[in-house]
């Protein structure tokens, strides 16, 4: 799960606007493709309901090329995507602060 206390937006385009959201990030990978689909579900840190999803779209070598410090495939899987889409936020929110 992804978590800030700052107003964000998911996109570069900035229509929506997110306070303080929790994140918690579903990714799927297509074997044909090689493309890693992760699900956004954007939820309220407090009640825990999801308010929005938005998806974000990764090559297989993007995810491979994040340095991982788990020991199982899931949680190194999973802390890769996380990693990801973390950069890929605060590239869009540069002046939020994002925590895994």
């Amino acid at each position: 799960m992804i978590t800030t206390n700052d107003i964000i937006q998911l996109d570069s385009e900035g229509t929506t606007l997110y306070d303080s959201p929790a994140i918690v990030c579903l990714p799927s990978y297509n074997i044909l493709t090689g493309i890693v689909r992760v699900e956004l579900s954007v939820q309220n840190q407090t009640t825990e309901a999801q308010v929005a999803y938005y998806y974000y779209e990764y090559t297989d070598d993007t995810i491979n090329g994040v340095t991982t410090t788990e020991a199982d495939t899931v949680e190194i899987f999973m802390e890769a995507v996380e990693a990801r889409v973390k950069q890929s936020l605060e590239a869009i929110n540069p002046s939020a602060t994002f925590t895994i």
